[in-house]
């Protein structure tokens, strides 16, 4: 008969479907808990991992514990970022409670670092008993935590220990009182007639207080009516001792009537355990009685199915199953892999093949090593996985794979492949593939690492080849690794980010590592690199490389793969041209021409270096700048040497020191335009010291008077054409002859007589225009600037005579009147009056441009004060500068003599002007409006003084 047509489904709820933790791996939920473990008091050992506290992220700490009666006392050392000081370090004590809850306080210090406080610890420590998070209370702020890992040279004992064993070394079940063969009877009781007794057998393997059982017994066949028959029942069974009491759970029906229901609940075990006999709770029969016959025959797996196999699937939970010669076989999982080893759940389970036919074997859950979080057997509500409530297995062989099914009841039995013809057509929805692992992976595993991801059919390469998952990510940060280095994608854009990174996904690099062109990859092949990447690399492994959208979405995105994919191309295009183009440079000839060439080329590889990385654009830039000097080099001394051949001329010295700037201003080394500069030399000195000698006997010609100083300055004059060329490239006047000149005119300016020639020539000029500009150009024609202005060059005599022609020549230029009529012998003149306030209006010109110049070059930024006054000047001009105050009308009134020699009170008007743009309308009118002023002169030995206001002038 049909499964399908005698049980109607009474399954309700949910049921997990596939491996796949973003669809629940939990049934009805996806959260994860802490609860009571063998492990809750397990925290002695070191513990190393990272705390971030307040500004303090990502630092370094050891945490040492030993278990002291209760409690538990250890140090606590950190790290102490960007110092030199090895750390800090403070004792500590705490307790765990049964849920694995703990509290740690700090109490002494041994290492105090300056500006620490000690911090207390509140966590958890993980049922796997690998990992230890929590909270730091007292550091302020937000994201004070901690997470810390067991050192793996102090694993704990128990469960935990028992995690460490290699999975190529699957540990058998323990064995125990009830392990072996037994045979007697069952009772049984149909509708309507008397109890029956039949014969019954059982094989029982003991794993501690677990068991695993199969049960073979015959018991009335009902479906003919009024015939008493019997069909022989085959059922597998879990269950548990305690003592002498046994109990075994549900049993699945593997031959038989399918809807025939079994249940021992109180069997009870003789002291001498060699009888166990116990009440049934099954269809129709009401007791089992069994006597000890035999110690249990293993079932030997087939010979092709010895060895260590993982499940390929791209889940969320890692699945290693590892079968021994000798008749059992280990489960290996844990979850979720997408987190590092010891934060992950885990699962340890012996398993028994307890019933073999030709299509399939079924293994028996006979014992739990470690269940961890998800995976606890005493997990309650909708929260567990699916490996966790499995009490069997179905294994059959797929080709050259075994498929393995979780059986939670008959139905699971019946429809997994090899069962009922009919009812095991269809695929379990929880069939996993299992796959054979290499010896290498053997080794990864037996050292704690996961198989390797599945990636999609056509992916080779190194990543490929890997191992173990761990070495796929290995390859994949290396791959990586050289593109990212030298940039911070996260302060990129994508688009930028990408291009930084081209070469990554160019086929020299790529090809390698994936076994194919990016431009050649499907979506499915990108999908599950990116699977891997996201997963695996950056959850799990911390791979910090490849944690950039930069890196994985032309994985994901099918518009970055289409982007990058066109760079590619772009950037082969561009690499080819860039190549051609490097030989085109290197073999132009070294002459003129070629620059033009190079020149050209600089401006097409510019449209084009946006398709390179950005090293291949410097290393053509410095192509082009090699070439370019070499080119250069090789034209500047074509041109020098034929300067060096023309004649000793003037001209020629202005085109060599033409030529020399030219060199200075190219982007020759140094080195190489001061070697230029080296050969140019003998020709300069030979074409400018014969009119340096010639300079020399021209001084010492010159008169000793004021045309002797003229003189000196036309030979000056002549001479700077020559001295400027020969400053910007040589070291001028090497032999010193011009000593001689300056000299000679040292000797003319200090002569008195020629200081009051030239006084006499100042007083003396017609202005035209300005009055300052006029007198300046006439006293130029004898001396030097540094002379007459202000300045360690001056000399007092020369800026005198300048100020006194300059006040002259305004004089001459304003209206000037002496309206004074009746003039006592001695009392100042109109010119005397007018020369001490023109005096007095030239300081305050000056102070006006010193002003001035403190303004404009930002003296006021420190100055609160200067700062309100050149607000104010600069008003004035327009924020220009350049305000300049003139005298436009000057009249002596009348003189009074005062009291005391040679004092008198003089009565005069003024008028003035100013280029003041400020300064005009109705202002201008009265600003230029004479204005009569009262004020006192007073005869000294060297002249007059005028006291006015509390201010003297002279």
């Amino acid at each position: 008969m049909s499964f399908r047509e005698n049980i109607r489904p009474t399954y309700s709820g949910h049921f997990i479907v596939g491996f796949s933790y973003r669809s629940c791996l939990l049934v009805a939920a996806c959260t994860f808990g802490f609860a009571g473990s063998a492990l809750a008091a397990d925290l002695a050992g070191t513990w190393q991992g990272n705390y971030s506290c307040g500004a303090n992220r990502d630092i370094a700490f050891t945490l040492d514990l030993q278990q002291s009666d209760a409690k538990f006392e250890g140090t606590f050392r950190f790290a102490v970022p960007e110092s030199r000081d090895k750390g800090g370090a403070y004792k500590v004590s705490g307790s765990i409670d049964a849920k694995g809850g703990f509290t740690f306080v700090p109490r002494d210090w041994i290492e105090r670092p300056s500006g620490y406080t000690a911090i207390g610890l509140v966590g958890r420590l993980r049922d796997n008993g690998l990992m230890i998070e929590g909270t730091m209370p007292g550091c302020g702020g937000i994201g004070n935590n901690f997470t810390a890992t067991r050192n793996t040279g102090a694993a704990p004992s128990g469960n935990a220990a028992a995690a460490n064993t290699p999975v190529t070394k699957p540990q058998p079940p323990s064995g125990g009182k009830l392990q072996g063969q037994w045979r007697g009877t069952i009772t049984c009781t149909a509708k309507r007639r008397e109890p029956e007794t039949h014969d019954a057998q059982a094989d029982i393997v003991q794993d501690g207080d677990r068991l695993a059982t199969i049960f073979r017994f015959k018991t009335l066949n009902k479906a003919r009516a009024g015939v008493a028959e019997t069909a022989e029942q085959v059922v597998v069974a879990t269950g548990h001792a305690d003592g002498s009491q046994v109990k075994f759970d549900a049993g699945l029906v593997v031959e038989g009537n399918p809807r025939f229901s079994f249940r021992i609940d109180d069997a009870l075990l003789d002291p001498s355990g060699k009888q166990l006999t116990g009440n049934l709770t099954a269809s129709d029969c009401q007791q089992i009685k069994l006597e000890r016959h035999g110690e249990s025959k293993p079932i030997a797996f087939n010979a092709n199915m010895a060895g260590v196999w993982t499940h390929a699937g791209r889940g969320h939970t890692d699945l290693t199953v590892s079968f021994s010669n000798d008749g059992f076989a280990e489960l290996f999982a844990s979850m979720p892999d997408d987190q590092p080893p010891a934060a992950r759940d885990r699962l340890r389970r012996v398993l028994v093949p307890l019933y073999v036919n030709d299509h399939r074997t079924i293994l028996m859950v006979a014992g739990t090593r470690e269940a961890t979080g998800i995976f606890r057997p005493e997990g309650s509500g909708p929260q567990y996985h699916v490996l966790s409530r499995a009490r069997s297995f179905i294994i059959s062989t797929v080709g050259d794979n075994l498929a393995l099914v979780p059986v939670w009841s008959t139905r699971d039995i019946w429809e997994a492949p090899g069962g009922d013809a009919q009812t095991s057509l269809r695929k379990p929805p929880n069939e996993m593939l299992l796959t054979r692992a290499a010896p290498i992976l053997q080794k990864q595993l037996d050292a704690g690492r996961a198989p390797p991801v599945k990636l999609a059919d056509g992916i080779g390469g190194r990543l490929a080849a890997a191992p173990s998952r761990q070495d796929q990510c290995t390859v994949l940060g290396n791959w990586i690794a050289p593109f990212v280095a030298s940039s911070d994608l996260n302060r990129m854009s994508l688009d930028a980010g990408i291009r930084v990174i081209m070469d990554a996904f160019a086929n020299k690099a790529f090809v390698p590592v994936f076994g194919l062109p990016f431009a050649d990859m499907q979506e499915a092949q990108r999908r599950s690199i990116w699977e891997l990447m996201q997963t695996h690399c950056i959850r799990a492994m911390k791979i910090q490389p490849l944690n950039n959208l930069v890196v994985t979405n032309p994985f994901l995105n099918q518009r970055h793969f289409v982007d990058v994919a066109s760079l590619l191309s772009n950037r082969a295009e561009a690499d080819k041209w860039f190549d051609e183009m490097v030989q085109t440079v290197g073999q132009l000839p070294l002459e003129r021409p070629a620059l033009e060439r190079i020149a050209a080329i600089g401006k097409e590889a510019a449209s084009r270096y946006n398709d390179v990385a950005p090293a291949r654009k410097a290393a053509f830039e410095d192509s082009l700048k090699t070439k370019t000097n070499q080119v250069l080099e090789s034209v500047f001394n074509q041109d020098l040497k034929s300067l060096i051949a023309n004649d000793d001329s003037l001209a020629t010295l202005s085109k060599l020191s033409d030529l020399l700037g030219t060199i200075q201003k190219s982007s020759l080394p140094q080195e190489r335009r001061q070697g230029l500069v080296q050969q140019a030399a003998p020709k300069a000195n030979a074409i400018a010291q014969p009119l340096y000698v010639r300079a020399v006997a021209q001084a010492e010609a010159a008169p000793q008077s004021l045309d002797g100083l003229a003189a000196i300055r036309r030979i000056w004059a002549e001479l700077a054409p020559v001295s400027r060329m020969m400053a910007a490239h040589f070291t001028p006047d090497r032999d010193g002859l011009l000593r001689a000149v300056s000299a000679r005119e040292r000797t003319l300016l200090d002569d008195t007589k020629i200081q009051q020639a030239f006084r006499a020539a100042m007083l003396a000029v017609k202005p035209a225009g300005d009055p300052e500009t006029s007198v300046r150009n006439e006293a130029l024609k004898y001396v030097d600037a540094r002379t007459i202005d202000d300045g360690p060059g001056a000399i007092g005599a020369y800026q005198t005579a300048v100020a006194d022609g300059v006040a002259r020549a305004e004089m001459q230029l304003i209206d000037f009147s002496e309206g004074s009529a009746l003039a006592e012998p001695g009392e100042p003149t109109a010119e005397d009056i007018f020369l001490l306030v023109n005096q007095r209006l030239t300081k305050a010109n000056q102070a006006i441009r010193d002003l001035e110049r403190q303004c404009l070059s930002g003296g006021y930024r420190n100055d609160p004060v200067l700062g309100i006054e050149c607000l104010q000047i600069l008003a004035l001009t327009g924020g220009k500068g350049g305000m300049r105050v003139r005298l436009t009308a000057f009249k002596k009134i009348s003189c009074a003599k005062d009291a005391g020699q040679g004092r008198y009170r003089c009565l005069f008007s003024v008028s003035h002007t100013s280029n003041s743009p400020a300064i005009t309308g109705r202002l201008g009118q009265l600003f230029s409006a004479p204005g009569v002023q009262d004020s006192l002169f007073i005869r000294n030995t060297d002249g007059w003084t005028m006291v006015s206001g509390g201010r003297d002038s002279r």
